[in-house]
């Protein structure tokens, strides 16, 4: 059984692991480059996550009690983290995320969520509604995008 739930500041090692193992995934965004890995991972402290969840409105995923997915997103509505474990992928738990914090936000007369999405990321978000505006690149090269969602 899949379960949506507040994030609380005891799921904060859980968190910690899925996002290191996401990331770790993530081939077409850092190409298994170590110093690449290394500055994703750099501000993904159980410190800095604590203050995350509790600042902003964070969603997990638990299957059979275990956290298999996290979402991060602040008042405004911009997605600051976005994680499923890998093995975890393509089975909705993403999406489920997702529904559940547009409507939370639209209750909060929120009507657009906003994301900084990597390569990898680009088609779920497209899948959810979300519309590419803009194109970011570092040294000339393409590393993410700006996207939008109505909601």
């Amino acid at each position: 059984m899949i379960d949506i739930d507040k994030a609380e500041l005891s799921d904060v090692k859980s968190i910690i692991q899925v996002i290191h193992n996401s990331i770790l995934s993530c081939h077409a965004d850092h190409h298994n480059n170590q110093t690449s890995i290394d500055a994703w991972l750099a501000n993904k402290t159980e410190e800095n996550l604590a203050l995350w969840v509790k600042h902003n409105y964070s969603l997990v995923c638990k299957q059979a009690e275990k956290i298999v997915g996290f979402l991060l997103i602040s008042a405004k509505g911009e997605i600051l983290l976005n994680y499923v474990e890998p093995n975890q992928q393509q089975q909705g738990i993403g999406k489920r995320l997702l529904d559940t914090a547009k409507v939370h936000y639209r209750n909060q007369g929120i009507n657009e969520l906003g994301a900084e999405s990597t390569i990898t990321a680009k088609a779920f978000y497209q899948k959810n509604g979300f519309e590419v505006i803009d194109e970011i690149t570092e040294e000339g090269k393409l590393v993410a995008y700006r996207m939008v969602c109505k909601i």
